[in-house]
Formats: C-alpha cells, sequence, structure tokens
C-alpha cells in the first residue's frame, strides 16, 4: 500500500483496514460512491465484509473525499491495480517494462540500491514490469536497463503538460535534460 495512505490513517486502524482492501482490489470512490470498474457497490456490502458498521465506510468515504490526494489516488483506482495512473498522480516517476520475470528481478536488484521503492508489480499474463520509485533515476541507469529489455517506458509527474517525446527516455518531457526534447 501506498505510504501516503498510510500516513493519512495510522491513528485509524479500522479506516487503514478498509483503505487496504479498496487499495488492493482496486475498489474506486467517485463522487461518495464507491465502485468496482463501472458498477457501484453498496456500502453495506463492504461494511458486512469487514465487520464494520456503514457508518465507518461512510466516515473513510468522507475523509477520502475530503483529502485531495486522496480523492485523486482513490478516484483512479481501477480492479486491475494501475501504477502507470496513480504515480505521477502523487509525483513519482513509473518505470514500465515489457520484459520476463527473471529479468524483472534483475532490475529489481540493480534498482534496490538507488532508489526507494514505493511499489511494484509484474503481470505474467502481459509481461509487464511497473515499479513506483523515489527519487528520479539517473540517465546512466535508464542505460543499463534498457541494454537488459530495450525499450523503456518512463511515465514522470509531467503529465499535465504538451511534451514533445524524449528519444533516451521514452517520455513526453526528459526531467534529466529538464527542458523540451
Amino acid at each position: 500500500m501506498l505510504t501516503v495512505i498510510e500516513h493519512a490513517f495510522r491513528n485509524a486502524p479500522v479506516k487503514l483496514r478498509i483503505a487496504s482492501l479498496f487499495y488492493d482490489l482496486g475498489i474506486s470512490i467517485k463522487g461518495r460512491r464507491v465502485f468496482a470498474g463501472d458498477f457501484e457497490i453498496p456500502v453495506k456490502v463492504i461494511a458486512d465484509s469487514l465487520g464494520v458498521n456503514r457508518k465507518t465506510v461512510y466516515s473513510f468515504i468522507n475523509d477520502v473525499e475530503s483529502d485531495y490526494v486522496l480523492r485523486e489516488v482513490f478516484g483512479k483506482l481501477v480492479p486491475v491495480r494501475d501504477l502507470e495512473r496513480v504515480g505521477p498522480v502523487l509525483g513519482y516517476e513509473v518505470l514500465v517494462i515489457k520484459t520476463d520475470s527473471l529479468t524483472s528481478l534483475k532490475i529489481l536488484d540493480y534498482l534496490r540500491h538507488r532508489v526507494s521503492f514505493l511499489e511494484y508489480s509484474y503481470s505474467s499474463s502481459d509481461g509487464l514490469f511497473k515499479v513506483i520509485y523515489e527519487p528520479r533515476l539517473d540517465v546512466s541507469d535508464i542505460k543499463f536497463i534498457s541494454s537488459l529489455v530495450g525499450d523503456v517506458k518512463l511515465i514522470t509527474p509531467d503529465v499535465d503538460k504538451q511534451r514533445v517525446v524524449c528519444e533516451k527516455c521514452k517520455v513526453e518531457y526528459c526531467p534529466r535534460r529538464n527542458r523540451y526534447v
């Protein structure tokens, strides 16, 4: 689970349990309503499944809706966690690589000494390996990872700006050059 969620509900263990369920299952909150994909989930079902009363779930929803960061995170969740959409909202870079599981382990081992991981996932069905991390990677790190797998897609927090594609990083704006490419 993301640190921002753990921090927001550190003093409310029941709400943290609800947040964990929502995050792990990709249940989103939009307009004080709860959704799994396009299907609305009744609050009573969530309360019954967690063994809490409905007021606690409504209080959790109100807390999420009143905090901008939490509203953005929980509003963008989908049943299959999509780190590409959540990471940039929080200001983190996301590395997306199409690779096999052995190479993804090599990349994790390499990154372990350079960044602190917030979250990572590997999907064996499509071979996508995704990592949310901080601080930003150097160009040498990107080159090393590219030498292992070829194409590296790097998603930066600057998603709201119209930028040109960087040839090295395959991003719309190159954070290493800090300018238009």
